[in-house]
């Protein structure tokens, strides 16, 4: 209906009259009505125009939402009687419907119940409703909502308004551009209060809103492009200064927690066998931690392939799932299962990527649906592409981490070894070798005077005899002490690793060859090489040896650099090398190589006196080892060591007398454990007689006793006490036997 009195029309009235009037007092009845009526709509198109004109005045400086709802409450309810207005925006490509903007007069503004109807609210494929109606007028449209809603045709935010008192609404549909489509509405608790002149005010302004919606919206995605950038650059600048874990969580909590509020997040890697998935960072609510399956979850490992996981990977944008639709699934991951029993409603999944690669994927798990926007879910994709590079380097910082804590824990170990080694040579070969002068005094005059030179060393003698600690003692006064002095056993390696044992190997030389490895030629530069057992040494490794002594330098195996050594050289070994050369077992250049400096360790049965001196050191020493107190050595026990062969020589001593202290429960040692095999050695008792008599037997005894005590005779501890005679009888027999002190 138009406002404006048609101008032919009124004129058509007017002759109308002046034909139908009977009289003059009705033509001037009749006159004055049309003027008036003329009069009215003048006044009303005035006021339209100057409506129109000054809402145009208020649109112009709209620059926000706010200030939009202002103009139209401002101007809009001016002319026209309204409860409420409200403008809503369409998705051209999905249907749904988000409000834009609501009348803080309206009560159903204040009610949560329409708020998320509103929230929820999207078309159907051919469903009908006065939404839909609306949206395809071009034209103001007025609606009874009370008679729609008979016809079931009133959304549920709509019914809220029919339940608060609305009866009418009028709405006109804004063109906002190619992607949205807006609608804006007026109610009214009056039915017919949105009239005629109402359609044509709500026609008049229509654009202008359109035009306003428009301007709004793309500031507003320009200020979100603006935000969104500054926020994804604040993210970049936290994430990448992560270096552990917990930081980096709470990094990703808080600004995912500024997009959107989630209830809880998992990050989860595709694990090394590259089959199965499991979770490496949680941000858990408590509920979930108290689960009873939260161990379990938190920690198995999921198939990919599971129908979902696989899904996300493959995706290159955000995937949102509605987890009740998931559960009517034939099979539902168990993870999904878990975050379900636990109140999860919607799932927000992303891949996250390596160089193109998928290496896992982040989980958000909300409690309700459609909570995501356009923005949150580009800022949410952005988030996770910086969350790909912050793990990455986390992951990379813990392996660096790892390895020198393994560094680390070799190098300690590398460090308690040595002082173990230390300690071992301290205890073992610290320099005291314990003999009678007699016995050892030759040899070690011979270390005296070889042992300041470089000269190689030849040590000859029966196994047992003490050949290594000879040869520590040469390496201890030597100028190379301060080196270490590196043992190989000739006899103790197969003959094929002899060679690479002691001139190392380059990788890859021979199979299992994995790696360079240094031998021990390398390893005892500017140190002493003790070749221990070097009558075992296979033939044709002794050309090596001569060639690496005489030249000093060597080859590794499976190399071609010459690398030259300098080394000590000190050997040994229990066999006649002289026969072994006659033989052709031994090469006789090899052999005068190594002979330049011999010494000859005597066997421990020619040295008698030895026997009780080291049976004694030896009874203290395992004594204090076993929390015993043995204060003596039977006369009997002595006599029994004395007449025995000894073929193992100090070693064997050594270790029948730690049998024996172990056995013995009194402070004298009263038996000597021998091994029964050495009974058909006994005869030699008579032998040893013969070559020494009683007297002297008994003489070198009461030496022994003495130089253990010092030369103390009388007291606690005194040779008289040891031998178990008075201190005056002692000296008796030391005045007879021409012993003093």
């Amino acid at each position: 209906m138009q406002n404006q009195v048609d101008k032919d029309s009124f004129l058509q009235d007017i002759t109308n009259i002046m034909v139908s009037a009977k009289s003059k007092e009705d033509l001037v009845s009749v006159f004055i009505a049309q003027i008036e009526k003329l009069y009215e709509s003048t006044c009303w198109q005035e006021k339209e125009n100057a409506f129109l004109l000054a809402f145009s005045n208020d649109i112009a400086r709209v620059r926000g939402r706010a200030d939009l709802m202002k103009a139209i409450n401002t101007r809009l309810k001016s002319v026209l009687y309204c409860t409420h207005c409200g403008i809503a925006i369409t998705e051209a490509s999905t249907g749904n419907i988000s409000m834009f903007l609501i009348d803080p007069d309206s009560k159903a503004a204040k009610d949560d119940d329409f708020i998320a109807s509103f929230k929820n609210f999207s078309f159907k494929k051919h469903e009908k409703n006065i939404i839909r109606t609306a949206l395809e007028s071009d034209a103001p449209l007025v609606f009874d909502l009370e008679a729609e809603d008979t016809e079931n045709q009133l959304p549920v935010f709509l019914k809220k308004n029919l339940l608060l008192g609305i009866k009418e609404m009028l709405s006109i549909t804004l063109n906002i551009g190619d992607d949205f489509t807006g609608l804006f509405c007026l109610f009214s608790d009056i039915k017919g209060s949105l009239n005629a002149p109402a359609l044509d005010i709500v026609k008049g302004v229509g654009s202008q809103i359109s035009i306003a919606v428009a301007n709004i919206l793309a500031n507003e995605q320009m200020l979100e492009s603006e935000n969104g950038k500054s926020f994804l650059l604040s993210v970049s600048n936290d994430i990448t200064s992560c270096r552990n874990k917990n930081e980096f969580l709470d990094i990703v909590h808080n600004k995912l927690g500024k997009l959107f509020a989630y209830r809880e997040i998992v990050i989860s890697f595709i694990n090394d066998d590259k089959k199965t998935h499991s979770a490496y960072l949680h941000n858990l609510s408590d509920k979930t931690k108290n689960h009873e399956d939260y161990e379990k979850r938190t920690t198995e490992k999921y198939p990919i392939e599971d129908g979902i996981y696989e899904q996300v990977l493959s995706s290159k944008v955000p995937l949102i799932m509605d987890l009740d639709e998931l559960m009517k699934r034939e099979f539902v991951p168990p993870y999904i299962t878990f975050f379900y029993e636990n109140g999860a409603r919607e799932m927000l999944a992303i891949a996250l990527r390596e160089k193109n690669d998928a290496i896992g994927a982040v989980f958000i798990w909300l409690p309700e649906k459609n909570t995501f926007n356009n923005f949150q879910l580009n800022m949410a994709l952005g988030v996770c592409s910086q969350i790909s590079i912050g793990v990455s380097n986390i992951r990379a910082y813990e392996k660096i981490q790892n390895q020198l804590e393994e560094i680390d824990h070799y190098k300690s170990r590398l460090e308690e070894e040595k002082r173990y080694l230390q300690q071992q040579i301290e205890t073992s070969y610290n320099g005291q070798i314990i003999g009678a002068e007699e016995g050892l005094g030759e040899v070690l005059y011979m270390v005296s005077k070889v042992a300041v030179t470089d000269s190689t060393v030849l040590i000859l003698g029966e196994t047992g005899t003490g050949k290594e600690l000879i040869a520590r003692q040469v390496h201890n006064l030597s100028p190379r002490r301060e080196k270490l002095m590196i043992k190989v056993n000739c006899a103790a390696l197969p003959a094929n690793l002899i060679e690479s044992e002691l001139f190392g190997h380059e990788k890859g030389s021979f199979t299992g060859a994995t790696e360079r490895r240094l031998g021990k030629f390398e390893l005892a530069n500017k140190g002493t090489l003790f070749l221990d057992e070097l009558g075992e040494l296979p033939l044709e490794l002794q050309v090596k040896l001569l060639r690496a002594i005489q030249e000093k330098e060597i080859e590794r195996v499976g190399g071609k650099e010459v690398i030259k050594v300098d080394v000590r050289i000190i050997a040994a070994t229990n066999r006649n090398l002289e026969k072994e050369v006659d033989q052709g077992q031994f090469r006789s250049d090899l052999y005068y190589r190594l002979n330049v400096f011999p010494i000859i360790l005597p066997a421990l049965r020619d040295r008698p006196n030895d026997i009780v001196i080291l049976a004694n050191y030896f009874a203290d020493k395992f004594s204090r080892k076993f929390g015993k107190r043995i204060n003596r050595i039977d006369d009997q026990v002595i006599q029994t060591m004395r007449s025995y062969h000894w073929p193992g020589n100090v070693r064997e001593l050594e270790h029948v007398m730690e049998r024996s202290v172990l056995m013995s429960s009194t402070e004298t040692l009263k038996d000597i454990f021998i091994p029964k095999s050495a009974a058909q050695h006994q005869s030699t008792v008579t032998t040893t007689a013969q070559i020494k008599s009683l007297m002297e037997s008994e003489r070198d005894y009461i030496i022994a006793v003495l130089k253990k005590t010092g030369g103390r005779i009388k007291g606690q501890g005194g040779a008289a006490e040891i031998l178990g005679i008075p201190a005056t009888t002692l000296n008796s027999r030391m005045k007879k036997m021409g012993i003093k002190k």
